[in-house]
């Protein structure tokens, strides 16, 4: 085999392995599995639309978000620069 062959070969296996996955990737976007290509909806007008929107029952789940932050990290590093007198701590409080 000569040094062109060689080059040739080497770039075979990545660049299929790349267009395999483009095909798939691209397949699978066209035609999700189970889904209908069109999907059937009632034909309804805006205002029926509107109405049933005012008039759905929804049960939603309701709760609260707690953040907190623990700088402990920071202390060891505002300690490490004010024992190096890097800069004053008075400014990292």
């Amino acid at each position: 085999m000569n040094l062109r062959t060689k080059r040739r070969l080497r770039w075979l296996v990545p660049t299929a392995v790349v267009a395999v996955t483009a095909g798939i990737t691209s397949a699978s976007s066209i035609a999700p599995a189970g889904a209908d290509p069109v999907p059937v909806l009632p034909v309804l007008t805006p205002a029926q639309l509107l109405d049933k929107v005012r008039n759905v029952q929804v049960t939603t789940l309701t709760g609260d978000v707690t953040l907190s932050s623990h700088l402990e990290n920071a202390r060891h590093v505002a300690h490490a620069l004010q024992s190096s007198g890097a800069t004053n701590s008075d400014n990292l409080k």
